[in-house]
Order: C-alpha cells, then structure tokens, then sequence
C-alpha cells in the first residue's frame, strides 16, 4: 500500500520537476531569440555588471548605443547603419 503512495508521490514530483526545468528553460531562450520581424532589432547585449548593461539596437537605418540600469535607458551614441 505504501509503496503505491511512494510511486504517486514520485511520479508527481518528476513531473513537476520536468514541468519547471521546461518553464525555465523556455523563459531563457525567449529572452534570447531575436525578433525576425519589426523595424526595431537588438543586435548585441553586453552585461556591465548584475544591474547595468549596454545594448546595441538597430532601428531602420541607424545603430543606438543605449544604457540599462535600474533607474532607466539612457541613450549614449546613435549613428548610422552601414551593414543595412
């Protein structure tokens, strides 16, 4: 009898474990898949540090550098696209 608990319990637990490895591992790749569609396209991130990153977007003709922080974006360079 206790042995059909153990399973029950078990096979409940694998597959909430699978459930949430799945989750977390699909909220990591959306974060990462570039966007084929739209004028506006994120070409590169890089990480300063655990709250400030620089980001290159492209918009239509022309590349921004933009500045991430907590506190907001901050547009730091803009010039034009040459690769487009």
């Amino acid at each position: 009898m206790w042995t059909l608990y153990f399973q029950v319990f078990g096979v409940t637990f694998l597959l909430l474990g699978i459930f949430l490895l799945g989750l977390y591992l699909f909220r990591r790749l959306r974060r990462t898949w570039p966007s084929r569609e739209g004028e506006i396209r994120v070409r590169e991130v890089r990480p300063l540090d655990f709250k400030h990153r620089l980001v290159l977007v492209q918009v239509k003709d022309s590349l921004l550098l933009l500045g991430v922080s907590e506190k907001g974006i901050t547009s730091l360079k803009e010039w034009p696209d040459e690769s487009a």
